[in-house]
């Protein structure tokens, strides 16, 4: 089934998709302008499947992506999310180079596209997309989807296709200008799944301090004219061990 979720666009989206709404398999939503979260929610409750995937409106999937990702899914129980190689589309090309490498570095960076699949059960348990995560929604509801040692498989085989526009700013790019602040609460609403990873606020502040004296330190040392001295006297020593290195 394919439901289409109408968030507030201003363009034909209505119109062409009546050309599509007398095949039972297509459902067509239309809401206020309310957010990527809101929109996900909704086209999920109006579906039956026991599989989702969601696929913004200017991305591409394989044909073959939603046959391969629940076939997979079907035969690994244990899996709780399928997700395919992809590409960059439109003014850039070449590959869209994120690949999951475990919840502690989820933590860190969303390394999985919003364009992958998985279980309704498990969106459910979750209470689906966070409606006041106004940005980043995708990276969020992945930290509270997957939690250890959660199985995510990736699919060598290119199966998506992530647009790239110069026209107009992706909501990437948006999202940017605002990240602090999207990642702290992101931060303390998983508060305790971060602390587990990688320690309290007052620990990781202790190993920067630490980590900024010895640089500093180093970057003393380096400069210092005790070392600029040594580093002269020690360059005919070096020069002579290469020549003696290259003869014998």
């Amino acid at each position: 089934e394919l439901i289409i979720v109408d968030d507030g666009s201003t363009d034909q989206t209505s119109s062409l998709v009546q050309q599509y709404i007398s095949d039972k398999r297509i459902k067509y939503l239309t809401q206020s302008n309310s957010g990527p979260s809101a929109a996900r929610n909704n086209g999920v409750k109006a579906s039956n499947g026991k599989y989702i995937m969601p696929l913004d409106s200017d991305d591409k999937i394989a044909s073959s992506y939603l046959e391969l990702g629940v076939k997979y899914m079907e035969l690994h129980n244990e899996c709780t999310i399928f997700y395919g190689n992809s590409l960059y589309f439109g003014c850039k090309n070449g590959q869209f180079g994120i690949k999951y490498q475990g919840y502690k570095s989820l933590l860190v960076y969303n390394c999985i596209p919003c364009t992958c699949i998985y279980r309704r059960s498990d969106f459910e348990r979750v209470g689906g997309y966070d409606v006041n995560q106004r940005g980043l929604e995708d990276w969020d509801f992945l930290i509270r989807l997957l939690f250890h040692n959660d199985i995510v498989y990736w699919c060598e085989t290119v199966l998506f296709y992530y647009r790239q526009d110069n026209t107009r700013k992706s909501i990437t790019d948006e999202v940017r200008e605002r990240t602090r602040d999207i990642m702290t609460k992101i931060y303390l609403k998983n508060i305790d799944k971060y602390i587990e990873y990688w320690g309290t606020p007052h620990e990781n502040l202790d190993r920067s301090v630490k980590l900024q004296l010895a640089i500093d330190s180093y970057n003393n040392a380096v400069n210092s004219t005790s070392y600029r001295l040594g580093h002269i006297l020690l360059t005919p020593v070096r020069i002579v061990r290469k020549w003696f290195q290259l003869f014998n």
